[in-house]
């Protein structure tokens, strides 16, 4: 419990992502490197729509750019599909 404070705190004062400090301390404590991946992914996920929530509400979000990326970022899936 301490560990993930730690890690919380340290992440958000640097701006680092969770993975980059969680990932390692989770494998050195010999959790599957499965299992870390997606634990990363799901913390990832609620941490972008936190930051989409707030945007929106906040009245900031660029939703033209945001449909641009979007629709670059499926072009770029179905190409590294194949």
């Amino acid at each position: 419990m301490i560990l993930s404070f730690v890690v919380g705190a340290l992440g958000g004062i640097v701006g680092l992502a969770g993975g980059v400090i969680l990932n390692p301390i989770m494998l050195s404590l010999g959790i599957h490197p499965v299992v870390v991946a997606a634990t990363n992914q799901y913390l990832c996920m609620l941490s972008m729509i936190s930051v989409v929530s707030q945007n929106s509400y906040l009245g900031v979000l660029n939703y033209e750019f945001a449909l641009f990326i979007n629709i670059f970022v499926v072009f770029a899936s179905i190409i590294g599909l194949t």
